[in-house]
């Protein structure tokens, strides 16, 4: 699969978790069916702090060049897992430089929270197309006023605010 068409994944539900199975990521969340996630798909994963994601798996992304980023349940990185080439050693470096340009770090943090939001309304459309239901709808429209919304937040507790109102939808 063409690298710009891999996607993220974010592990948020409280109790879920990711495994691997094959060449596939399984998730397994609380009273729900387990979906299985071809690894060609992925670009990366976000596993929040209640959520699991198994050694085998994390040892696979790590060899597959995919990395695991493990967050907060409000947001703020814990630590991310990839693997150790130079050109992370200099994106690191960039990155660190960033804290020295607020409106990058914005803009930065708003594509991020714009990819999110993205994938949950194509998940909801998916849901939709097969099941047309009212809830499904307000669903969508919330989501798509997030997203609409998003591009005005001016400061990052703003953005922060505006991915944890969209996650609770």
């Amino acid at each position: 699969m063409h690298e710009s068409n891999r996607q993220h994944i974010y592990l948020q539900k409280p109790g879920a978790s990711l495994s691997l199975e094959q060449e596939h990521a399984v998730c397994n969340m609380p009273d729900a069916q387990p979906v299985s996630i071809p690894l060609s798909y992925i670009k990366g994963i976000i596993v929040e702090s209640h959520c699991q994601i198994t050694t085998p798996l994390l040892n696979h992304c790590l060899q597959n060049n995919i990395p695991v980023t493990l967050i907060t349940s409000n947001g703020q990185i814990s630590g991310r897992f990839e693997p150790a080439t130079m050109e992370r050693i200099q994106l690191k470096k960039a990155q660190y430089c960033l804290d020295e340009h607020p409106e990058l770090k914005l803009s930065i943090v708003r594509s991020i929270i714009r990819d999110k939001i993205t994938a949950q309304l194509r998940l909801l459309n998916e849901c939709h197309a097969q099941k047309k239901t009212t809830c499904l709808l307000q669903l969508l429209d919330a989501m798509k006023r997030h997203l609409a919304e998003l591009e005005s937040d001016a400061t990052l507790e703003q953005i922060r605010g505006r991915e944890g109102i969209a996650a609770a939808s």
